[in-house]
């Protein structure tokens, strides 16, 4: 190279927000997006054969309530380590790492006798999921461009309840001709198989591989299939602070802390009522007298109300911003969220009701974990994604467990669903302070980090 030759600068993040949409930015959102359905497939498959389980082991409610949320518990201490784990050794080795833990605990799990036992697997497969989903969601919000971005990773993160939708009509049949146990080895098989695509298509992280020094021509191999020229001798430019770490603590620095709060508070409430809703609701309509089909397709509902709100919602959060359009839907939620505990005649309005609630609440639970896609630069994705997520699984675990507590003590059923909706009138208060108190962060400065490659 001429040494009085400047050599060109590239901003990968303004050149991705540039660029054309290209074919590998789909293929990547389509893959993270059927891993992430697995995973919800995964998560959920307990609430699948827990009517089974109640009769089958004579579990109480409390119980049942444990073992529901002790995979959550599981995924909130992955999702604790997630971001400095994925800055020190890349997201996509803890990401092929999360899908082993997750599918060989799965398989397992066919071989749970008792409680005991359950309580221990589930923790190893809430551990699995919680660390693969931020790193899907970050990689996802890194290789889509900016006008773009709501929309595709709503859409991907659709794949969750997706999951969890087709995972209950294959559970309907599969428990009555195999056993409960046929749903928790598919559960297994499927992250096993998937994980070669996983490996061939999803690519590292360009801050990660610039930060760490990794080979210039793994960066130049991505920007090609990512369809984005590249001067063979050009400096690659990344947030001046990116070499700061990807540490909690950068999460409430810069005037991110109020913004870090609020996510987390949202995000707080609204799995709260979703997981009063999800695993609650099958039970308590199987006790009411309801066949399981019906409880099993209440479930179904709730998460299929969440697909077809995760490409609206987030097309709206595109075009009108994120905060109006969650917030709205967190309220008008609360409504269908209260009606579910209401009698009602007919079987057909009963899951109209479950839908809409899935809709509207959980759709916006779903968005808020978008938001945080949006609002942390790239190299805190993983981390705030996480940060979000443990903070999410507290709720989580306290939701079925005080569906549990207030059964145990005499609350009638409709009683889950108030406290259901009160959390997403909370969630939508968090959210519309957030616009009024929250600043835009501001453009990060940039430099070029390339020179010794």
């Amino acid at each position: 190279m001429n040494p009085d030759r400047i050599p060109p600068e590239l901003d990968i993040e303004a050149a991705i927000d540039n660029a054309p949409l290209s074919f590998y930015q789909i293929a990547i959102a389509v893959i993270c997006s059927l891993v992430i359905m697995i995973d919800g497939f995964g998560n959920q498959s307990i609430a699948f054969v827990a009517p089974v389980l109640l009769h089958d082991w004579a579990l109480r409610p409390a119980m049942l309530g444990a073992i529901f949320s002790i995979g959550l518990f599981g995924g909130a201490l992955a999702a604790m380590v997630i971001g400095p784990l994925s800055g020190r050794f890349g997201r996509k080795s803890v990401l092929v790492a999360s899908m082993l833990i997750f599918a060989l605990a799965s398989v397992a799990t066919t071989r749970a006798t008792g409680a005991a036992s359950m309580l221990v697997l589930r923790l190893l497969t809430g551990i699995g999921v919680g660390g693969a989903l931020p790193l899907l969601l970050a990689t996802t919000a890194e290789y889509s461009p900016k006008r773009f971005r709501a929309t595709i990773v709503s859409a991907m993160y659709a794949g969750y309840p997706l999951g969890a939708v087709l995972g209950g009509l294959l559970s309907i049949r599969l428990i009555p001709m195999f056993g409960w146990q046929s749903v928790f080895y598919l559960g297994g098989l499927l992250p096993l198989a998937f994980l070669p695509l996983v490996l061939a298509v999803v690519p590292e992280s360009t801050v990660y591989l610039i930060t760490v020094g990794k080979s210039r021509s793994e960066i130049q191999r991505i920007l090609h299939r990512l369809g984005i020229a590249a001067d063979n001798t050009a400096r690659f430019i990344i947030p001046e602070h990116a070499r700061s770490g990807a540490g909690i603590q950068q999460l409430f620095r810069d005037g991110r802390a109020l913004a870090t709060v609020l996510i987390g508070a949202t995000c707080f409430m609204g799995v709260l009522l979703t997981y009063v809703l999800v695993n609650w609701t099958p039970t308590l309509l199987k006790q009411s007298g309801y066949p399981l089909d019906i409880a099993v397709m209440s479930s179904i509902l709730l998460n299929l109300g969440t697909v077809f709100a995760a490409p609206i919602l987030g097309r709206a959060m595109d075009r009108l911003g994120p905060y109006g359009v969650i917030g709205g839907a967190f309220l008008v939620g609360a409504v269908f969220v209260t009606l579910i505990g209401w009698p009602k005649d007919h079987i057909t309005g009963m899951l109209a009701v479950i839908f809409l609630a899935g809709f509207f609440s959980i759709g916006a639970q779903l968005c808020v974990v978008t938001l945080a896609t949006i609002y942390y630069p790239t190299h805190l994705r993983a981390t705030g994604i996480g940060l979000a997520m443990v903070v999410a699984r507290v709720g989580a675990v306290l939701g079925p467990a005080i569906g549990g507590g207030m059964l145990a003590v005499g609350f009638k059923p409709a009683a889950l669903f108030e406290v259901a909706a009160v959390a997403s009138v909370l969630a939508s208060l968090a959210i519309f302070l957030m616009q009024w108190r929250v600043p835009r962060p501001n453009a990060p400065s940039r430099r070029a980090s390339t020179d010794a490659l």
